[in-house]
């Protein structure tokens, strides 16, 4: 069964919430790695999606400008 994808919006909303948590405790390394794990994920895809969005909208933006 495939886990559906979070919207963009939700995707940074989590990401943001783990750079949140970083910066406001004091957790030991080893419990933080999943999290950072997590965030280094998140923030990949996020850059991924981003990135095929604005190729989406610069091809769209040059079949106007034609």
């Amino acid at each position: 069964m495939t886990k559906k994808s979070l919207s963009i919006e939700d995707t940074y909303k989590q990401l943001k919430k783990i750079v949140s948590d970083f910066e406001g405790q004091d957790a030991s390394l080893e419990k933080s790695i999943p999290q950072f794990k997590k965030g280094l994920k998140l923030a990949s895809d996020l850059k991924k999606r981003l990135t095929k969005l604005r190729n989406q909208v610069e091809e769209i933006k040059d079949q106007f400008e034609s």
